[in-house]
């Protein structure tokens, strides 16, 4: 036994000994972790490792209980405990290990005693998977999900008190949106005056206040609103028909567990008895009902912790309100609050001017982030002219930061609304920016996947007659709209469900026509429904696409957009295979459908793709890039028009700003456009206020001046004949941004549209198909293809490193210029020829051997392919070759042998024309009519600039070849080849010798006359390999 002194030392040793498990923690954060007992408040800064110390609190939960956090001394406790606890303190020992957590050890929680709440699927799965890592798989016991995964489950449990069956159906948005406008249809209600997505705000508003339908009716007669009393009515009705089909909305997910709680003790008491530690994140995100799910949960214990920071709070338009979390100390007398300011993500520069920004708030509790980071850059802050001068400034700087080697997925670009990324997309497409929109269209939100949920819904809940209808007919059964429409009238009639009718349609006089039809689609349900409970769900997955025809539907439709919806449609099955490698509970239809129904955007955000992501600014919560560009930061779009004048809606605008800005590690730009035309106008605002609130120290500015900085500027300048101009730099430069011009330079003038862009018209710049060119973003590459839209041009040019990609030439010309290729050349009298590199031999195998090089004196050498006579013109699909060639006069020794080995669909290959040309004393030689000059190869005594102009590729000197080229298909390269030989005997000086052109390549230099030419293949011809034919 130990006395009261023995006992308070020995807490005092227990606390220490536990703390040190937490050495990796900063101060703050260990004092979270073992504050095990009450409710406390975590305010956490962005970036301050709020994830960590939630892991760390759990794991101490478990492995000490509340032994961090208490003032009791076990009774069994003897004076040689304490001695051994402080002498471990003092100088820990991995031997004793054993015997330290034994002695700190007070009712330590069983995994299925603590709830984790967190916003999305993703954080939830992060959180589980560090905790599994840590402490093994008891950690998959913890329930670790969002609210409405958290509801969903309890509500599988116990929601026939409320008259529902466990297995009903969650409705998404657009599944809510249909049954209200089919409401506001049958009500005759103008959908222009009740718009259905403006009704659901109006309803859930009613939810996230606790009032059913006949509540929230009676309120609105009793004010007497004749729109409020029509949508109340809509809402009743709203309500009866999900009652009806068995279904929940995501607000009815929330809205009845918390009614369950409330009203069933012993169900209130189970799971308040069940979960003695209660953890909630992002609690200035919640709304009323999370609040009373929250509290509701905790009221057992009082064990609740909620982390937070009132300064992102930015989903007030859902409902969310900060209240929640600023008064969470009065809630909870005695709450302990515990502040993370140090910031482990940002730069100095960054967080000093996030910092500078969110003071200017009055609405919260108030902290200042830290971090031990070095300064970085400052905060860009850059002017365009407009909404394009925008989109190219942001495309030249992610391709600069990608040519300095950051991968495309380190770059963000965030927007206020959705609608701005209009530019930024065309930008990016012009340039080959990979980028992927968070808020695009969803797998889950295509057609054909929606059927195939619909069905999975239908079968796993027959009375779901939202999903029964979208599928009765789909593939087509012969059941007409009509038919439909009839039995959903006479399933209103009598109170019964669409199924109902459906699967009794002889009974009704008005269906007899259409009986067997619906019979037999009944039939095929009926079945799926007994199979599904005894195959595996992968299994019945693909016997349920195969019974209801929709595969084979899709593939006699055999077009390519239906050859990708039934890729689609089977993409399903990795779902299924995710939820099964992943589902907590027993894998079920049920569990699957609750699954895909809470699936979230943001959770199919794959860091590992490599590409731009572009996302609004609130979609970017709780993610991080290394570079932030945050667009359109102006008067009127951020902070939007609706927040000027209204204090509490510019506090929210000002927390997003706070949001945005936080998200960047290493890099932060923010722009705005003098001019900007959005939704069909042009407006000229005024930079935001946001970026007037950042201190000059951190910010580095480029661009347009702002107008009223001009205006200043002129007023200070003292009037002059020939006043300065001043330099800008447009920000375009792959260097660094805003390099001060040269003194000997002429300064660009700002005030010109023109300046750091693209020419917007006149004449295209010099590139053509065959050019070799060096980006200088996309490294070495081959001009494949031009093709001319409008007053610019697209071209595919095929990348080294990258593959191929197709740019606009006027945006792609800023950042590439030709590189002009010089082959070595060796030289030898002796006339004989030998295929030295066996990869080249092992494709000229491929079209056919090697014939025309074998014999190239032969009175019949043939080209390889089909051959194309003098003056003809390739089909389609045909491999150039030479047609039946003579050897014979001054020039028998020539011999150009053209082996294209495309391992292409034929349908790659242009038609190319091809035309005689012969060279003076030399035989018949086929050129290429899209040359230079439309000749073949230049003569001896052609001007050298056209020799110059020689190119292996494209305008092929003496020999016609599309310029399709790829890399090989070797070590995992794409499987296009095209192998160029070219050989020849050269002519003498002067007019009547043979052209000689094969040795003239780009400038490569004329070789002696009389002698024979080693060429060394271009190394985009044969891939990494220059070495291919040698003429010895």
């Amino acid at each position: 036994m130990l006395n009261r002194e023995e006992e308070l030392r020995f807490c005092k040793a227990r606390r220490a000994a536990i703390a040190l498990d937490y050495q990796n923690l900063n101060p703050e954060q260990r004092r979270a972790a073992l504050a095990t007992e009450g409710p406390l408040l975590l305010l956490a800064g962005a970036g301050s490792g709020k994830t960590t110390v939630l892991i760390h609190r759990i794991a101490n939960l478990m492995k000490y209980g509340r032994g961090s956090d208490c003032d009791e001394a076990p009774a069994w406790a003897a004076p040689a405990d304490l001695a051994f606890l402080e002498g471990y303190v003092q100088n820990p020992d991995p031997a004793q290990k054993a015997e330290q957590e034994r002695l700190c050890r007070v009712d330590p929680a069983v995994p299925w005693s603590i709830i984790a709440i967190t916003f999305t699927n993703k954080a939830a799965g992060e959180l589980k998977e560090r905790l599994e890592r840590m402490l093994g798989p008891s950690a998959n016991d913890i329930w670790a999900s969002t609210f409405h995964s958290a509801c969903v489950r309890i509500l599988r449990r116990d929601i026939d008190r409320l008259g529902f069956t466990s297995s009903f159906t969650i409705y998404d948005t657009a599944d809510s949106e249909r049954v209200i406008k089919d409401i506001v249809k049958d009500f005759n209600l103008d959908e222009k005056a009740f718009a259905p997505r403006s009704i659901l705000g109006y309803i859930s508003r009613a939810k996230d206040a606790m009032k059913l339908g006949k509540d929230y009716l009676q309120e609105c007669e009793k004010a007497g609103d004749y729109r409020l009393v029509k949508i109340a009515k809509v809402y009743a009705e709203y309500e009866r028909r999900l009652r009806e089909a068995n279904a929940l909305d995501f607000d009815d997910i929330i809205l009845d567990t918390v009614r369950l709680l409330q009203n069933f003790d012993d169900v209130r008491e189970y799971y308040q008895k069940k979960f003695r530690y209660v953890l909630i994140d992002e609690y200035q995100d919640t709304n009323n009902l999370q609040y009373l799910l929250a509290s509701t949960l905790a009221g057992g214990y009082e064990n609740i912790c909620v982390v937070g920071d009132d300064d992102q709070s930015i989903y007030r338009f859902r409902g969310a309100t900060i209240e929640n979390i600023l008064s969470f100390e009065s809630q909870y007398k005695g709450a302990r609050v515990i502040r993370l300011e140090q910031n482990y993500r940002s730069t100095k520069n960054i967080l000093e001017a996030s910092n500078a920004v969110i003071r200017n708030n009055e609405g919260r509790k108030g902290k200042e982030l830290w971090t031990e980071h070095e300064a970085g850059d400052k905060v860009h802050c850059y002017t365009a002219m407009n909404e394009h001068d925008e989109a190219q400034f942001v495309a030249a700087q992610i391709l600069a930061g990608f040519s300095a080697g950051r991968g495309w997925r380190e770059h963000a670009v965030l927007y206020r609304m959705n609608a701005q990324s209009n530019q930024l997309e065309q930008a990016f497409k012009r340039n080959g920016i990979p980028y992927r929109i968070i808020g695009g269209i969803r797998f889950f939100d295509r057609a054909e996947v929606k059927d195939m949920m619909a069905y999975l819904c239908a079968v796993n809940n027959p009375n779901d007659d939202l999903r029964l209808s979208r599928i009765i007919n789909n593939p087509p059964r012969g059941i007409g709209a009509t038919t439909v429409e009839r039995a959903q009238a006479i399933a209103q009639a009598e109170g019964r469900s669409l199924w109902d009718v459906v699967s009794h349609a002889k009974d009704f006089p008005e269906l007899q026509k259409a009986a067997p039809r619906l019979s037999q689609f009944a039939e095929l349900m009926a079945e799926l429904r007994k199979l599904s409970g005894e195959m595996e769900l992968p299994d019945f997955y693909e016997e349920l696409v195969q019974r209801t025809g929709y595969a084979v539907m899709l593939e006699q439709k055999n077009t390519v957009e239906d050859r990708t919806r039934l890729e689609n449609v089977h993409e399903v099955l990795s779902s299924i295979q995710n939820y099964l490698e992943n589902a907590v509970d027993e894998p079920s239809l049920a569990g699957f459908l609750d699954e895909i129904a809470l699936y979230t955007d943001l959770d199919s955000h794959d860091p590992s793709e490599d590409c731009v992501v572009m996302m609004t600014m609130h979609s970017a919560k709780g993610l991080e890039f290394p570079v932030v560009f945050v667009v359109g930061v102006e008067e009127g779009i951020f902070p939007g028009i609706r927040a000027i004048g209204e204090a509490e809606e510019m506090e929210e605008e000002r927390r997003l700003c706070y949001v945005a800005m936080t998200r960047a590690k290493e890099k932060l730009y923010m722009t705005c456009a003098s001019q900007r035309m959005l939704f069909g106008r042009t407006n000229s605002n005024r930079p935001s206020r946001f970026l007037g609130e950042i201190p000059p120290e951190y910010v580095e500015k480029s661009g347009r001046l702002p107008y009223a900085e001009r205006a200043e500027r002129e007023t200070e300048r003292p009037a002059r004949r020939t006043p300065l101009r001043r330099t800008f730099d447009r920000g375009f430069s792959m260097g660094s941004a805003a390099a001060p011009a040269s003194a000997g330079a002429p300064a660009p003038d700002w005030k010109s549209p023109a300046a750091g862009r693209a020419p917007a018209g006149g004449a295209l710049p010099g590139f053509r198909m065959g050019d070799s060119v060096q980006h200088k973003a996309f490294g070495r590459g081959l001009i494949t293809k031009v093709t001319p839209m409008g007053g610019d041009a697209l071209v595919e040019i095929a990348f080294d490193s990258v593959g191929t990609k197709k740019l606009m030439l006027k945006s792609a010309s800023q950042y590439m210029k030709k590189e002009i290729f010089r082959p070595n050349g060796q030289f030898s009298p002796n006339g004989s020829i030998r295929v030295i590199d066996q990869l080249t031999q092992l494709h000229l195998r491929l079209v056919g051997g090697v014939e025309g090089v074998k014999h190239p004196h032969g009175p019949d050498a043939h080209g390889l392919g089909r051959p194309a006579g003098a003056g003809g013109v390739l089909e389609e699909g045909a491999v150039p070759g030479l047609g039946p060639q003579q050897g014979q006069g001054a020039g028998e020794g020539l011999r150009v042998a053209l082996l294209q080995a495309q391992l292409l669909d034929k349908d790659d290959l242009p038609k190319v024309p091809l035309q005689p040309v012969a060279g003076q004393g030399g035989p018949a030689q086929l050129g290429y009519a899209g040359g230079e000059k439309g000749h073949g190869l230049p003569g001896r005594g052609a001007p050298g600039q056209e020799r110059l102009r020689a190119r292996l590729h494209g305008h092929l000197a003496g020999v016609g070849v599309p310029s399709h080229v790829q890399p090989l298909g070797h070590d995992g390269l794409r499987r296009h080849v095209q192998v160029i030989v070219v050989l020849g005997e050269l002519g003498g000086d002067g007019e009547d010798g043979v052209a000689h052109g094969v040795a003239v390549f780009a400038g490569g230099g004329e070789p002696p006359a009389g002698q024979k030419a080693v060429v060394n293949l271009h190394p985009y011809a044969v891939g990494v390999h220059q070495r291919a034919v040698k003429v010895e």
